[in-house]
């Protein structure tokens, strides 16, 4: 009797685990979950530097019709993230003004994907002190949220978060206020569509709740106020 031949296997013993990628934190979502480059998403920031740099490098000697393709809008917004966060803000900042002007070069205006492309150029001017000018670039990003993204689309909270932040920082309170119950609104939107909360839902509770009681609110009238947001929500 002949013994029967012996299974197929891999050369390495090893089993294969998918990689995953890095939790980012929440000033870090606005463009890790909004970037479209799908082959550096699972990748660590050093490396989809590297990646990045790379795709870049390929167009340096090509036309100038290459290098003003779509998608490397995105590949200057990759490689800008990864410069704020080593806080080389001078490179990101061109890096972020790229990606705009090969966008506008190829998209209209109120295209949705420039949403996370302005906030993250936001992100570095605000850093860089240039308060005014990042504060332009979230409203304009806001006014495409409310021009073609529903109330429940999660990246209505990129310019609302950001310019919670800022004016919260300039002291403009009663500002920050409204801006934060569009937030709210937002998020319970999401809720009511997906029928389970936003993973930031908590958070921004929390941030209204303090806000408010720095105002001289009492717990009470702030979860009313809460709970009417969201029977209020469609």
């Amino acid at each position: 009797m002949t013994p029967l031949p012996a299974p197929k296997t891999n050369i390495s013993s090893r089993p294969r685990t998918r990689r995953r990628s890095a939790a980012l934190p929440i000033s870090a979502k606005v463009s890790g979950r909004n970037s479209n480059c799908r082959n550096s998403s699972h990748i660590n920031p050093r490396n989809q530097f590297m990646w990045t740099a790379g795709k870049m490098f390929q167009c340096g000697n090509r036309p100038q019709k290459l290098k003003n393709h779509p998608s490397f809008a995105n590949h200057y917004n990759n490689l800008g993230m990864v410069l704020n966060e080593n806080e080389k803000l001078k490179e990101a900042e061109s890096c972020f003004k790229e990606s705009l002007r090969v966008g506008s070069q190829n998209f209209p205006p109120d295209y949705p994907r420039r949403i996370p492309w302005l906030c993250n150029y936001s992100a570095v001017l605000k850093k860089m002190g240039q308060t005014r000018e990042a504060e332009a670039c979230l409203f304009e990003a806001l006014e495409i949220c409310n021009k073609k993204l529903p109330e429940w689309h999660a990246d209505r909270l990129l310019p609302l978060s950001g310019l919670v932040i800022l004016k919260i920082t300039q002291n403009k309170h009663s500002e920050a206020e409204g801006l934060l119950e569009d937030c709210l609104r937002t998020l319970f939107s999401f809720e009511k569509k997906n029928g389970f909360k936003h993973a930031e839902e908590e958070d921004w509770i929390r941030v209204y709740t303090n806000l408010m009681h720095s105002r001289r609110m009492d717990y009470i009238s702030i979860n009313v106020r809460i709970r009417n947001l969201k029977t209020e929500t469609k």
